[in-house]
């Protein structure tokens, strides 16, 4: 039996396709993912208000598999990037950092670069997710509708988000895609 976790991730689909469809390349039909789907992510690289200026990208991968129509459209491990459009440093007085990014696109199974951003879904999922766990709203990141991350740091101080903080974004509009065929349901 193949090893399925070794390799970049064009390998392992190559190998997974071939594992379960007997081919390399992966059954794909075409569905529409509607605009606001939900897509979680972690981000790849560390994102602190001290080291980003204005223009730098910001990589993140899907953290889950995102099935629409019983297609998997998005799957975890899929490259996003993002761009700095507005970075302050905390200041004095207590006055805290401020980070706009705007969370360009996000790859899709098939290939396609797909117009993502921070919005009022993907705001509200993150709320109710902190409450479920008991945390309090000023304690946990909060990313605004246009991405502006404030709330998970304590008066006048920067923002500093590890490798692998979570969050959700969500698509632009609606798209066509081509997606891998499942018996799962969204």
């Amino acid at each position: 039996m193949a090893r399925l976790a070794e390799g970049t991730y064009k390998q392992r689909i190559k190998t997974l396709s071939k594992a379960s469809f007997g081919s390399a390349t992966l059954p794909l039909e075409q569905t529409v993912v509607p605009a606001n789907t939900l897509i979680k992510v972690a981000l790849v690289d560390p994102v602190n208000t001290k080291n980003l200026k204005k223009g730098d990208t910001v990589r993140f991968k899907v953290a889950n598999d995102v099935i629409v129509n019983s297609k998997l459209v998005f799957a975890k491990g899929l490259p996003g990037e993002g761009t700095v459009k507005k970075v302050q440093q905390a200041r004095n007085f207590g006055r805290n950092a401020k980070l706009d990014i705007d969370f360009n696109n996000t790859k899709s199974i098939d290939g396609t670069d797909v117009d993502t951003f921070m919005g009022e879904e993907s705001t509200k999922e993150m709320k109710n997710l902190a409450m479920a766990a008991g945390a309090s709203l000023a304690g946990i990141v909060v990313l605004g509708p246009i991405g502006i991350i404030g709330g998970a740091f304590v008066n006048g101080k920067n923002i500093d988000l590890p490798v692998g903080t979570e969050f959700y974004i969500q698509t632009k509009a609606d798209t066509t895609l081509y997606g891998v065929a499942t018996t799962l349901s969204n």
